[in-house]
């Protein structure tokens, strides 16, 4: 954690000063500015007039730079900053920019220099300014490495609001070769990744299309080779992170629909399956835009996404955050449609996937439950047990939307681990500790009981789920009350659940 910002896969020991380009040892080399007046005589008539807005205006402005810097430190930061826009408006005009420039090596000397005076606002000018004249190699790394420095503390993002460096380091993940370049990319996304943090960048990165600049860089990415595959990984973790961020806008959806973001995310899911941290991101990604019509259809029609997200749940059931965020985009996608219920209940080992994590978490919720009730009140964590059931409200609304379709519910009625599944939750969950849980359960069922069929297991045991359906009907939770209403109506076709409601009188004076 650095002043609030947390980072991964990029380090934190940065080299404050950037070398001059002729020696990489970590040290400045003690080397005079040459600034090369050059020969006028010889010169074409377009050297003649780079020569003239050399001699006349860049070369004082490097000599005044120079002066400035070495003078008293008290105000000179903000006249060292114009003095760089100034120059880099000169340079622009005179389309001397890029590589262009013939003495572009004496500016950069000059500019690197200004790097020791360790002023974040000045800092960023020149980093402008070096990417403007199309720095590489390990200038162009220790450029990067110097922005994302910058951008690790928060009080700085101010100045990133009032400088165009972010659409420099846009352009740079453009323009470069992850290949050549990978290691500059990494911290150049890495800044955007703690920008996208703050709410007035996130903007203003979506105005500067950063969703579409993401979408290229993903697919450049997912080209690497295998000796590359490393250094791409880290970077696909920076970048997926900063879309989650993006992900949070409103803007963004369209966005994210219109330059194929989604798809391009399942790409990234299938070739790193393993990675964790670029997982829970894009399940996080999911887990926001699936809520969204037009997103969620986008990742419907994205071929093969389901088999995805059930290989992704079996790799990683262990992982909580990313099972909870992938089980509710799974529920999204079913509840919106008929088609995505049949697709995903298709998909190879798609109920074997899904009933061995309810199983699982079944499982670990009781555990977790046992284990707190021995401690002291004081002591007690229930974390554990809240995140489990977390994973079963969201797993149990998939099997409740799944079974609407008619060529899916018939069989999970017969599908006798998924019934014991439901009618242990039933038995082992109050409606105090688990009420949402408990209403997706009930809807689960009730939507199992509409099939009639004779080898259903609702049937079989319908008078058990009756009985343990009544707490539901009995508490104070209209929406469980509700659900349970729903239950009895369905079984209610048979006489031994009409006797039973008989017996109990129904439903109980105080509770009407």
């Amino acid at each position: 954690m650095y002043n609030g910002r947390t980072y991964s896969h990029i380090s934190a020991n940065i080299q404050p000063a950037l070398d001059s380009g002729v020696t990489h040892t970590g040290c400045r080399t003690e080397q005079k500015t040459e600034l090369g007046y050059g020969d006028s005589t010889t010169c074409t008539n377009k050297e003649d007039a780079e020569s003239l807005v050399w001699n006349n205006v860049i070369l004082p402005l490097l000599q005044e730079l120079e002066t400035v810097a070495a003078g008293s430190f008290e105000g000179s930061v903000d006249r060292l900053c114009d003095l760089c826009d100034h120059l880099h408006d000169t340079l622009s005009d005179a389309d001397m920019l890029g590589r262009r420039c013939k003495r572009r090596s004496g500016i950069l000397r000059t500019l690197f220099r200004l790097v020791d005076l360790d002023s974040a606002q000045l800092n960023l000018h020149i980093a402008k300014l070096c990417l403007a004249l199309c720095v590489s190699g390990n200038n162009l790394l220790n450029i990067c490495k110097l922005v994302f420095q910058i951008s690790r503390s928060e009080s700085n993002d101010v100045l990133f609001e009032k400088n165009s460096i972010i659409d420099s380091l846009l352009l740079v993940l453009n323009n470069e070769d992850a290949h050549v370049s990978g290691e500059a990319l990494l911290y150049c996304v890495g800044t955007l990744k703690f920008l996208s943090g703050n709410a007035t960048i996130l903007r203003l990165l979506l105005a500067k299309n950063c969703v579409g600049v993401a979408q290229e860089l993903i697919q450049k990415l997912c080209k690497a080779t295998d000796c590359n595959m490393s250094v791409a990984g880290h970077i696909l973790v920076q970048l997926t992170a900063t879309l989650r961020n993006l992900a949070d806008h409103p803007d963004s959806r369209t966005l994210f629909v219109s330059f194929h973001v989604i798809p391009a995310l399942c790409l990234v899911l299938h070739r790193y399956c393993e990675d964790k941290d670029i997982c829970t991101n894009i399940s996080r990604i999911f887990s926001k835009l699936s809520s969204y019509s037009e997103c969620c259809l986008a990742l419907a029609q994205t071929p093969n996404c389901y088999s995805l997200i059930l290989d992704l749940l079996s790799k990683h059931h262990q992982k909580q955050d990313l099972v909870v965020r992938l089980l509710f985009t799974l529920g999204n996608l079913t509840a919106r449609s008929s088609e995505p219920r049949q697709q995903l209940f298709q998909c190879k080992d798609c109920m074997p996937t899904l009933l061995q994590l309810y199983n699982s978490y079944q499982r670990r919720n009781v555990s977790s439950n046992t284990a707190l009730q021995k401690e002291a009140p004081s002591s007690r964590e229930p974390a554990a047990a809240t995140l489990a059931d977390d994973v079963l409200v969201k797993l149990v609304r998939v099997l409740a939307n799944m079974c609407i379709h008619p060529a899916v519910g018939p069989s999970l009625a017969t599908n006798t681990t998924c019934i014991q599944l439901l009618m242990e939750t039933l038995e082992q969950r109050s409606v105090q500790e688990g009420e949402e849980l408990l209403v997706n359960v009930a809807a689960a069922i009730n939507n199992l009981s509409f099939y009639q069929e004779e080898n259903s297991e609702i049937r079989h045991n319908q008078l058990i789920i009756a009985k343990l359906i009544l707490k539901l009907l009995l508490s104070s939770s209209m929406d469980a009350m509700l659900e349970a209403t729903r239950v009895y109506g369905n079984l209610s076709l048979h006489k031994d659940v009409r006797d039973f409601v008989m017996k109990n009188k129904g439903i109980p004076p105080t509770n009407v």
